[in-house]
């Protein structure tokens, strides 16, 4: 009975410790929002969607960033639109709307800014894949979009995967997803548990696991789930192709590889093909006569090129993307 009355004791002490700890943190220090509330359910698509007129800024410990959205709910900058010019529209994933980095800093903001030649619309949108950028750009031409050029954003650590995955998923308090897990209700719930997360992220850990590490493994393309994507991928790009091809726009897009490649083709990581992803995906966009850069060479020579919690584009590989990608924006004009 004494064992078991001290550990209750000392239970209790720690509780009432952390209940202390939480309340003066609120008080004294309250921790920013570390998560995303800025999703809705899209008006016709079966897809979340960002919500209109949104402002929100976000601060994990290692991403320091504000989102802004306009009227239709697209990712914009501070800055009013410049007027008169050629409209030029972005598709892709969280990498093309710049998860992590303010919308000035990211590589569509970057091609308006330096090129002066286009107005961008961004549609990005965390979490799509080739399927949800060809309904995206189904729906917004049918809303009268009229754009001149259209950029496709691939990002090579799930866009495959992204094709099998299912994308109609829920929206709650302007959170995307299935209800958050123990994890998550603490980041929501407790100040205690962002000011520690954050604290982590600073620390500047590398996570352990790769994103799209199967990949790299030539068998892994031989059995489920990539065999059942990569057709699908494949599709989905060449409906995006179809589709540009009957309206005259020209099409452009960018393969970003995962910050394993980068690693691997740098001799940063041992055992790994880090040019396989890449060669791969190409041969796709050449047999679908699809134009794409390859943004592997602007980010070899970026120590910084990914944030090394989170894994998406620093400041520093947008920039890098974005350079890469002018010349070949310019020629479309």
């Amino acid at each position: 009975m004494g064992v078991l009355r001290s550990v209750a004791l000392l239970v209790v002490s720690a509780l009432l410790s952390v209940g202390l700890a939480e309340g003066v943190l609120r008080w004294v220090a309250p921790q920013p929002a570390s998560w995303l509330d800025i999703y809705r359910r899209h008006p016709k698509l079966p897809l979340p969607t960002l919500l209109p007129d949104v402002e929100r800024r976000i601060d994990t410990g290692e991403l320091h960033w504000t989102i802004l959205t306009d009227a239709d709910g697209m990712r914009v900058g501070a800055d009013p639109a410049p007027k008169g010019r050629p409209l030029a529209l972005a598709l892709g994933d969280s990498f093309t709307f710049g998860q992590g980095v303010h919308y000035e800093e990211t590589f569509v903001s970057l091609l308006e800014r330096d090129s002066g030649a286009w107005h961008w619309r961004n549609a990005g949108h965390g979490g799509y894949g080739p399927t949800q950028y060809r309904q995206v750009l189904e729906y917004l031409l049918d809303e009268g979009l009229e754009p001149e050029v259209l950029l496709v954003g691939i990002y090579l650590g799930n866009d495959y995967h992204d094709c099998v995955w299912d994308k109609d998923v829920p929206v709650s308090g302007g959170v995307a997803g299935s209800e958050p897990g123990l994890r998550g209700r603490l980041k929501r719930t407790l100040h205690l548990y962002r000011l520690l997360a954050r604290v982590y992220h600073r620390l500047g850990i590398a996570p352990v696991s790769h994103a799209g590490a199967e990949l790299y493994e030539q068998a892994a393309w031989q059995r489920p789930p990539l065999t059942n994507a990569e057709p699908i991928f494949r599709d989905e790009l060449a409906k995006i192709a179809a589709i540009a091809e009957v309206r005259g726009i020209p099409l452009l897009a960018v393969v970003i590889p995962t910050r394993l490649s980068v690693n691997a083709i740098a001799g940063r990581v041992d055992g790994v093909n880090g040019d396989f992803p890449m060669a791969r995906t190409g041969e796709t966009l050449d047999a679908l006569g699809i134009r794409w850069v390859d943004a592997t060479p602007a980010l070899l020579p970026i120590e910084a090129a990914y944030f090394l919690h989170d894994g998406h584009l620093t400041p520093e590989g947008h920039a890098a993307v974005a350079a890469r990608l002018a010349p070949e924006i310019d020629s479309l004009r």
